[in-house]
């Protein structure tokens, strides 16, 4: 029995299946969006709020793990 060509076609990747991950291009685009948000927000006054938030949320992330006894 032999082989045909059919099979190459068969098994042919799909255009999803060659995307292997992010490029450097799309990781400098998300890196620039990340700046800006960040600019903006230390420029408009918001950036002492969002710090007061994040470690208000840690401080209770610690008390909690304090209570409970779960020092790991």
């Amino acid at each position: 029995m032999k082989k045909s060509g059919n099979i190459k076609m068969l098994c042919k990747p799909t255009p999803l299946a060659k995307e292997r991950g992010a490029s450097s291009l799309e990781y400098l685009i998300l890196a620039t969006v990340i700046v800006a948000i960040l600019t903006l927000l230390g420029t408009s006054g918001m950036g002492g709020k969002v710090v007061t938030a994040f470690t208000d949320l840690f401080d209770d992330a610690t008390t909690v793990e304090v209570e409970t006894g779960d020092s790991e």
